[in-house]
């Protein structure tokens, strides 16, 4: 079950499901990895809607890894997903999750 209150949300397929949560490491990790100097950098650039594809795969897997699963098996949960719209959705969630005030 996942906790709203540590900014967590589910990502359910089939029968799987897994937590994304942006913990301070995720987003260290993030911020590397999106070339961002600072905080506040990061987020401008997850909440402005200009990511690419490759970029918010990224994003998933840190929040997956964060939320308790391993990076290989984080990696394989998002290349079974086949359904852009629902990773889109789990996206937008985990963003209002951690940067909501």
């Amino acid at each position: 079950m996942v906790n709203r209150y540590r900014g967590e949300v589910a990502l359910t397929f089939g029968s799987e499901t897994h937590t994304l949560c942006l913990t301070l490491d995720a987003l260290a990790r993030l911020e590397d990895a999106l070339g961002c100097a600072d905080l506040p950098t990061l987020m401008a650039r997850l909440t402005g809607g200009d990511l690419t594809a490759a970029q918010i795969k990224t994003v998933l897997t840190e929040a997956l890894v964060a939320g308790g699963a391993s990076r290989p098996g984080a990696e394989r949960f998002l290349r079974s997903l086949g359904r852009p719209a629902e990773l889109t959705r789990a996206y937008a969630d985990l963003i209002r999750a951690t940067f909501a005030s």
